[in-house]
């Protein structure tokens, strides 16, 4: 039996398997917190809903939202991140990462968010995902 690829899934790994992200983080893309003591800069993946759209019969699409924060130690290295995921998946359709079928994937928003405990900035990239 095949394991199922979710959005997250299927978006994780085209980030890794896209030249442009893995030059700035390596494979530094995490699900939903940064590990301890894993370097920077890096990307934190987190599924903020999953939403079935339905016709007259079944499921048609499904809309996943994503939340992708690209972190690095100063505001420049983690803009560059969040430029590289932004383009990595504006507009991407077809199959993502060898499994799920994309109808669109749009970035909905990009935005800084300064950290005052650490004196960061952090880019938040909002990602919808409509697939099959």
């Amino acid at each position: 039996m095949a394991t199922e690829v979710t959005a997250r899934k299927a978006v994780w790994r085209h980030l890794l398997e896209t030249p442009a992200v893995t030059a700035l983080v390596g494979e530094r893309i995490y699900h939903q917190v940064r590990p301890d003591g894993a370097q920077y800069p890096c990307v934190v993946l987190f599924t903020v809903s999953s939403t079935p759209r339905r016709d007259l019969h079944d499921v048609a699409w499904t809309e996943m939202r994503l939340q992708l924060t690209a972190m690095g130690l100063t505001e420049p290295s983690a803009e560059a991140v969040a430029l590289a995921v932004q383009r990595a998946l504006e507009g991407f359709s077809g199959v993502m990462a060898g499994a799920l079928h994309v109808i669109d994937c749009q970035v909905g928003a990009v935005f800084p968010d300064y950290q005052d405990e650490s004196g960061q900035t952090h880019y938040h990239v909002d990602v919808i995902v409509i697939h099959k």
